[in-house]
């Protein structure tokens, strides 16, 4: 949906691999850009509405909570989860795509977005993982949206031993459900695993900050969050506004509480925040 002024929505986009504050300056750039609406980890929607996921980081496991109830209807539909899937095999590394499929895929995202928000400022925090590091570059690609891309960065060994203190679902008690021995393999191998995703997850980010179709870029590292996420927040949002040459309606003098929306997969960074009202 583009303006008559043809202007497009702004989807601020969140790469880079996780455990590096990506969840705490999504909370930060809602809290501070008022119309914006805050979505996650968005990519995995569809898998999230499972019992063995986070959920909505307002504790509905279902999303069945008011500004994801028309997703939750809609993916539940067989024809409209299939298309999901379809497109998800897209996001992942290796993968191709044309530009009629970009295309297609901004529409049914378009559809999606839409159906969560009527803002046009929209973030999502669903990174470059190895499943999901052509999401943004397709995004952007396919004419429906203004891609502001951030790539955040943290150590490995800050990473390794965010990671060792548990999953988000294991702190939140949530069992794991994979054959035994898959299990006993994953907490074998986590270290390893998540140096590989780690390194994956930043070549992505860079060859994504490098395509000429991303609208706006930047970098940003974990300790400059963890200092302080407003400021870090606020520093995002005055590039978007330079780079991409639009006013966003942004309080910069706001120095309150940092609120989180209803987010996909919302680890236990915001879980713990006060909660934003969120219009559809």
């Amino acid at each position: 949906m583009t303006h008559a002024d043809g202007y497009k929505p702004i989807i601020i986009y969140i790469g880079g691999y996780g455990r590096s504050g990506s969840s705490i300056l999504e909370a930060a750039l809602h809290t501070i850009i008022k119309q914006s609406s805050s979505l996650g980890e968005v990519a995995v929607i569809l898998d999230s509405m499972q019992d063995t996921r986070l959920g909505c980081s307002c504790g509905d496991s279902h999303y069945l909570c008011t500004p994801w109830s028309q997703v939750q209807s809609f993916l539940h539909d067989k024809e409209a989860a299939n298309k999901f899937q379809y497109y998800s095999k897209k996001e992942n590394i290796g993968f191709k795509f044309s530009g009629s499929f970009a295309e297609d895929y901004g529409k049914f995202w378009m559809k999606i977005f839409r159906m969560r928000t009527k803002k046009d400022v929209i973030i999502d925090s669903s990174k470059t993982s190895y499943r999901y590091c052509n999401r943004a570059k397709i995004l952007a690609e396919s004419g429906a949206f203004d891609v502001f891309f951030i790539h955040i960065s943290r150590d490995i060994l800050g990473i390794l031993r965010s990671r060792a203190k548990g999953t988000n679902k294991e702190l939140f008690g949530i069992q794991d459900k994979s054959l035994f021995i898959v299990g006993f393999l994953k907490k074998l191998m986590w270290p390893i695993i998540t140096l590989v995703s780690q390194i994956a997850a930043n070549y992505c980010s860079w060859a994504i900050y490098n395509s000429e179709k991303i609208s706006g870029r930047m970098r940003i590292d974990f300790q400059s969050i963890r200092i302080s996420p407003l400021d870090a927040a606020k520093l995002v949002a005055s590039e978007i506004e330079k780079q991409l040459k639009r006013k966003l309606d942004v309080d910069y003098g706001y120095i309150g509480p940092i609120v989180s929306g209803h987010s996909a997969e919302g680890n236990r960074s915001i879980r713990k925040l006060s909660k934003a009202r969120v219009s559809p």
